[in-house]
């Protein structure tokens, strides 16, 4: 059952793909999440991208999908709880963005380093963190490698973990707290009520809806 066009959130896929195709949102939301990164660039950003490699290979729908000079970042809105599931979408995702990313005549080299981040509506590992981050390990020597991709999961339930205070702000208005005193969090307010004000993107949520159905 779907709700009201009205009725939406920023945790609907659709608003967050439109919310996040505004590349100063999606870059300051990345930064929080990942301060470490620096992010300098965004330099594009497509919203419901489709990649299919092969034939009758399993395709994909990206919520968000983003390059900079040298990262690719994949975002996702995660409403179900398909915990059992979850993980191995994650690495279905890094595998079929990294595949596409590299060209014929390119070397392995030309691979820019992936971010799959998941914005959970619900625990993804029960351990009520904020913040989940996934990358390869010796198992051996608990060394961490680095192969070019990195899991992060952003739990709107969490409760423990340090995170800023900035990403704190974000974590609340999606869970539909009242707004802070945040600029950036009252411009992703103001880029929804703008989404659901717009007719065209009114009437392509329903087209949207109906492939959904359909599937």
């Amino acid at each position: 059952m779907y709700m009201e066009y009205k009725d939406l959130t920023i945790k609907d896929d659709f608003v967050f793909g439109k919310v996040m195709i505004n590349i100063s949102i999606l870059k300051e939301f990345i930064r929080r999440v990942i301060p470490e990164l620096n992010l300098d660039n965004v330099n594009l950003v497509i919203t419901q991208r489709t990649i299919n490699n092969k034939y009758r290979s399993h395709g994909v729908r990206l919520d968000v999908y983003a390059e900079s000079n040298e990262l690719l970042f994949v975002v996702e809105m995660q409403m179900s709880h398909e915990k059992e599931v979850l993980l191995k979408r994650t690495a279905y995702y890094q595998c079929i963005t990294a595949i596409d990313n590299l060209d014929k005549g390119t070397t392995y080299r030309d691979l820019k380093s992936i971010f799959v981040i998941f914005v959970c509506d619900f625990d993804p590992f029960d351990d009520k963190l904020y913040l989940y981050t996934l990358r390869d390990t010796i198992i051996e020597t608990g060394k961490q490698v680095d192969m070019g991709r990195t899991a992060i999961y952003l739990n709107l339930k969490g409760e423990k973990g340090y995170i800023s205070d900035e990403l704190k702000n974000v974590i609340n208005y999606f869970n539909g707290d009242e707004l802070s005193d945040d600029t950036y969090v009252e411009s992703m307010d103001e880029e929804v009520i703008r989404v659901k004000e717009n007719e065209e993107y009114m009437e392509e949520y329903m087209g949207y809806i109906c492939r959904l159905d359909d599937a």
